[in-house]
């Protein structure tokens, strides 16, 4: 087990769906975490990790995981913070599942994509999502 950090390109998050099919939940990108869910509490991982495009993980082994955070106690309130805002977002997200309609959801979603990986074309405001 590891807690890998994406340096370059980016991770698809995913699950199976009771039908079989693949359903992609995120993208992780560059400077982002994750898999430390299952070094706290010991369980199996909670999702399908699959590199999108050409991509760079540095991954910090179990044992070593647990070491550093002996040595640095300081990195448990980072991690804490960190997901606390998991968390928050994952409210934001039930939130939504139970009041907005799918047509804002889905709007609300582009626009958060366009934001973190949309690329100028052209004169006009439109832009490409490009991930990876």
């Amino acid at each position: 087990e590891e807690w890998c950090g994406v340096a370059k390109g980016a991770v698809r998050v995913s699950s199976v769906s009771l039908a079989g099919k693949q359903i992609s939940l995120t993208y992780v990108e560059p400077g982002t975490w994750f898999g430390d869910i299952a070094l706290f509490d010991g369980l199996p991982r909670t999702h399908d990790a699959y590199a999108h495009g050409d991509t760079t993980l540095l991954c910090v082994r179990k044992a070593d995981f647990r070491a550093l955070l002996q040595a640095h106690s300081e990195l448990y309130d980072a991690l804490l913070r960190l997901n606390c805002r998991r968390l928050r977002l994952m409210f934001d997200m039930i939130e939504d599942l139970n009041t907005r309609p799918l047509a804002a959801r889905l709007a609300k979603q582009v626009l958060l994509l366009a934001r973190s990986y949309g690329v100028q074309e052209g004169q006009g405001d439109e832009a490409v999502i490009r991930i990876g």
